[in-house]
C-alpha cells in the first residue's frame, strides 16, 4: 500500500501500470520473459 501511495500522483506511472501491470503471467517460470524485457526487444 505503501508503493500505491506513491506513485498515485504520476500518472505516467499508474498509465504504464495498467498497460503492462505489475506482474506477468508465469512470473515464476524463469524460460518466460517478462514485459521488461519485452520493452527492450
Amino acid at each position: 500500500m505503501d508503493v500505491a501511495d506513491v506513485i498515485r500522483p504520476y500518472p505516467e506511472v499508474t498509465a504504464f501500470l495498467n498497460q503492462y501491470g505489475m506482474r506477468c503471467a508465469g512470473e515464476i517460470d524463469i524460460t518466460k520473459p517478462r514485459w521488461s524485457e519485452k520493452l527492450r526487444a
